[in-house]
Formats: C-alpha cells, structure tokens, sequence
C-alpha cells in the first residue's frame, strides 16, 4: 500500500504498457467502439482509443512524478481511490467484450441487430462513468497537494 502512496506514477507508467500491451497484439486495426447518445453514434477506432488513453496514463504518471519531486503532499486515501477507479474503468472500458461478451438474450423485436449490445452499452456507460468520478478525484488531490503547506 505505502508503494501506491509514495510512487502512485511508477504504477500508471507499468499499468499503462500492462493493459495496453496485449490490447493492441488482440485487436484488429479496423475494429471499432460504437457509443449511442440518443440518436447519434459516435464511433471511434480501438486502436485511436486506446492511444489516447495510453498518453492519458503516462501524463497522470508525470503529473504524480512533478509532485513527487518537489515534495508536495497528496491525500493518500484520494490517491488510492483515484488509481483503483482509473485502472479498473480503462480495464472494463477495453476488455467488457472479451470478458463478458454481447448479451445473449434474444428479442421479439423487429429490428434485432442492436440488442444484444445492451449489456455492453452499460458497462461502457458506467466504466466511463468511473473514469470520470476517478478523475475528478485526480483533480482535487493535485489542488490539495499544490496548495497544501508543510508546517
């Protein structure tokens, strides 16, 4: 625990190329992730997503690294409770699919094709959902350890 404490940028840095790794070795380059917001669909390629996620990480590992070196405190319960909730919603966010599969129910519907994508869309929802409540967290733990003095 005092290793997620003290060195909370050496665990984004690892977790970054742990996860990431055998993402890009699993996926095509052509697969893609299709978000719903009401009428519209925002799709995005697997591949630009998890770019962006892995630049995410490595710049969360910087950011703790400055703090790291110019001794300013964090709130240690933020700092865990941002690294749990950022690691477990990029890892549902990416591998829902391979973990729990699309839904198999069957529906009367006339139109099928989309529901069995209803389970997904919910776990994506609220893997997001948790990345963003994580990163909130990031925010005021930095605010805190950059106003914070020592006494």
């Amino acid at each position: 625990m005092n290793f997620l404490k003290n060195k909370p940028y050496i665990i984004f840095w690892i977790i970054g190329i742990i996860i990431f790794i055998p993402f890009f070795k699993h996926i095509s380059f052509d697969s893609t992730i299709d978000i719903n917001v009401h009428d519209t669909y925002f799709v995005v390629a697997h591949y630009h997503l998890g770019m962006i996620f892995l630049i995410f990480f490595v710049l969360i590992g910087l950011i703790y690294w400055v703090l790291n070196i110019f001794k300013r405190k964090k709130v240690n319960w933020l700092t865990i409770c941002h690294i749990i909730l950022t690691i477990m919603s990029t890892f549902l966010l990416f591998y829902s699919d391979y973990l729990f599969g699309s839904s198999t129910f069957q529906s009367n519907n006339k139109y099928p094709y989309f529901d069995g994508l209803l389970n997904s869309n919910l776990i994506k929802t609220l893997a997001f959902l948790m990345f963003g409540i994580g990163q909130i967290l990031f925010f005021f733990n930095i605010l805190i350890g950059i106003l914070k003095t020592d006494k």
